[in-house]
């Protein structure tokens, strides 16, 4: 729009085409009404990506592979047992710091954490089975040590030694 007075009170001269001009837009104010018009919103498109290829990994036979992982770690349990004697020896758990260390090392390959070994799908399924032996075992410990004082006190046999 164009600054300056319109062309209609232009030709009244200034001070005069101003003074009307002024009292016209005090009178439109109050006299003409306003109309809003409802306001539609453009639906825009979504961006699309390209279409990229899915890759997945073949899924094998997780019983069989839990089998085979326990399998070997029935194999090497007792010669990691010894290469980590020094380390569990100072677990304070007594009798049960061999488990714990194995439970340890065992949640470690069963989360991917030993580098150079993570790659490998077997060795989670090793971990796996190995977290179960060693909690078996730990779960045994403890039911023989309860049957133990439940049977000097009730004095029943003692043949689950």
């Amino acid at each position: 729009m164009k600054a300056g007075l319109p062309k209609k009170y232009a030709q009244m001269g200034f001070k005069k085409g101003w003074r009307l001009y002024k009292a016209s837009l005090s009178k439109r104010k109050f006299q003409s009404k306003i109309k809003i018009r409802s306001v539609k919103k453009i639906v825009k498109r979504k961006k699309s990506s390209r279409a990229r290829k899915v890759y997945r990994k073949a899924k094998s036979n997780t019983l069989l592979m839990t089998a085979l992982g326990a399998g070997l770690y029935g194999a090497g349990r007792q010669y990691m047992s010894d290469k980590l004697a020094p380390l569990t020896n100072k677990i304070p758990l007594g009798e049960y710091s061999d488990e714990a260390g194995m439970l340890i090392l065992n949640y470690a390959l069963a989360k991917g954490k030993i580098p150079f070994i993570n790659k490998l799908r077997l060795t989670k399924d090793f971990g796996k089975a190995g977290m179960t032996i060693e909690m078996a075992r730990i779960g045994a410990g403890f039911a023989a040590q309860a049957l133990n004082k439940n049977s000097t006190v009730s004095g029943s046999n003692q043949s689950f030694h």
